[in-house]
């Protein structure tokens, strides 16, 4: 089954989410299924919404919570909301398998469980560590088969759609899991790791996978398959460090619920009392829960779990994760606390009275190198913190602000206000400039400085991000989409895609004059819906027609 809040794949009968944290329950006590369909990347200004009130159309978008969808027909609502594709198949947008840290998470979690993806350090406030996603595509085409698409070129293989199963992709680490069998992209195939696969763990490094096969868990690093637990029982669930050496396991045998440790061997017995959610690569700390009490949140370092050392009760949100899996953020009944293991005292610090969600670029990692200083949404207020010894200090940069995304760097603040579009400079005393009046949407490069925004006219207007100054590009836009590069494709009311880069009029784009949506995949790969077929685009220009027809 699959996570609700994530997408993760998960044991029958998992009751809690290893890689985001969410309890896996709804009102008739079964999980509903997940699937990723195709999204656009515009941020929704809705002037009904409370101050602060977090919507960005992007699937990984830092202030988006990961949302749960049926599988199969979706009707997808274009840019503006005038038209609509009736999408019969899926496409996998920009999904991580193990992002944490997404910015206003839809589940508030009795314990905490999760997986970090870590990548490299930007510059500027937060020292945000991302990493751009895979460029790649998940689809059907006409006879059912499934096709995958890597920077706009199909990777051949033969996986028959069976008509249960949606595939997985697991970004980064080029794995795939379709009707039960794990692959491994190579070149342009897929190479069958296991033909018998359900949980999947990818470790935040992206370079080991365990998953369970046939009431065995394995894990696979290096090219090689290693069996490391016999499940006498049943799967909790598990953690993965970083790096993938040691991985936790929590299950349930004859001897009750326990913990087993693996580095890269057979797993062996850790602790009947505590459940393992956070391993860093040495093992040297761990976070965990009491199985008898889960909302007491423990460190345990250096594999000793009789020492372990309570944290805080009543646990909510893990709000973020160091990149070493060793400091954390995280909230308590409204309030937002820091630990790490060299806090004075054990004892955590508190952050916030309010609850505080670091801001992450759209299509990064979602993970800080340290918590010396990073901007956040502290209830509808952007702020920046910094730690000053054994405190931490905060400046407001923002108050109520909405739809906000921040640059690649981490130096720049795009966001709404009572329906109008600014900027800002994430630092203190900066002043903002208010970019657009009365806009509908809007999307953006990583960079933020080509912003291209909808207004209630239906107008499309091009912001540098910088200045007052706007250029229109065209009339009676219906929807749009932006990649990371600041390609911008877009139909106008007669049907007809255009692409343009910056303030330019857009030119056609050739055989796509009857184009249904279009969107952008992995933060860079344009897919567009054209007389009922599946178009692809690495560059925005030139689309190239696939086998799946709607």
């Amino acid at each position: 089954m699959f996570c609700p809040n994530c997408g993760a794949t998960l044991s029958d009968d998992a009751q809690f989410c290893g890689v985001c944290g969410a309890k896996i329950e709804n009102e008739n006590g079964a999980q509903q299924p997940f699937v990723q369909p195709a999204q656009n990347n515009n941020a929704y200004v809705n002037n009904n919404m409370p101050d602060g009130a977090q919507f960005q159309g992007a699937a990984n978008n830092a202030q988006n919570a990961s949302e749960s969808v049926k599988k199969a027909a979706n009707n997808v609502k274009s840019a503006v909301g005038s038209a609509a594709a009736n999408v019969k198949n899926f496409i996998v947008n920009n999904k991580k398998i193990a992002i944490i840290c997404a910015a206003a998470l839809a589940a508030v979690v009795a314990i905490i469980i999760i997986i970090v993806i870590i990548a490299n350090a930007a510059q500027g406030p937060g020292a945000a560590i991302f990493d751009r996603n895979d460029h790649s595509v998940l689809a059907f085409d006409d006879g059912g088969d499934l096709l995958l698409y890597v920077d706009g070129k199909e990777i051949k293989n033969s996986l028959e759609y069976n008509g249960w199963s949606e595939p997985e992709y697991y970004y980064g680490c080029g794995v795939v899991r379709y009707n039960g069998g794990l692959y491994k992209i190579e070149g342009e195939k897929l190479r069958e790791i296991n033909d018998d696969v359900s949980s999947v763990y990818v470790s935040s490094n992206e370079n080991a996978v365990a998953y369970v096969s046939d009431e065995d868990v394995y894990l696979y690093k290096d090219g090689k398959e290693t069996k490391i637990y016999s499940i006498d029982g049943y799967l909790w669930t598990m953690a993965i460090s970083p790096n993938g050496n040691v991985v936790a396991i929590n299950a349930r045998d004859d001897d009750g619920y326990v913990t087993y440790l693996s580095k890269g061997s057979k797993a062996q017995k850790f602790s009947d009392e505590y459940l393992v959610g956070i391993v860093s690569d040495d093992a040297s700390v761990m976070y965990a829960t009491a199985f008898d009490d889960e909302s007491e949140l423990y460190v345990i370092k250096n594999e000793k779990a009789d020492d372990a050392e309570r944290i805080k009760d009543n646990v909510g949100n893990l709000n973020c994760v160091s990149k070493d899996n060793k400091k954390i953020l995280f909230t308590v009944s409204g309030n937002t606390y820091y630990y790490a293991p060299d806090v004075k005292d054990d004892e955590p610090i508190r952050v916030s009275k309010g609850s505080v969600t670091p801001l992450f670029p759209e299509n990064t990692v979602k993970a800080l190198d340290d918590f010396k200083s990073f901007v956040a949404l502290d209830g509808g207020s952007i702020k920046l913190f910094s730690l000053n010894g054994d405190e931490f200090e905060s400046e407001t940069i923002v108050s109520s602000a909405s739809n906000v995304s921040i640059s690649l760097d981490g130096k720049t603040l795009v966001y709404t206000k009572s329906g109008d579009l600014y900027s800002v400079k994430a630092s203190k005393n900066a002043e903002p400039v208010r970019l657009e009046k009365d806009i509908r949407s809007y999307d953006a490069d990583a960079t933020l400085t080509k912003i291209y925004i909808s207004d209630d006219d239906s107008n499309l207007v091009f912001s540098d991000g910088r200045s007052k100054k706007t250029t229109k590009i065209s009339s009676d836009v219906y929807d749009y989409a932006v990649s990371m590069d600041g390609v911008c494709c877009y139909i106008d009311d007669k049907d007809v895609l255009y692409t343009t880069s910056g303030a330019s009029k857009g030119n056609k784009v050739d055989k796509m004059s009857n184009t249904e949506s279009v969107y952008t995949s992995g933060g860079s790969i344009f897919t567009a819906i054209n007389d009922d077929t599946l178009y692809i685009s690495a560059d925005g220009k030139t689309f190239t027609k696939t086998d799946y027809e709607y």
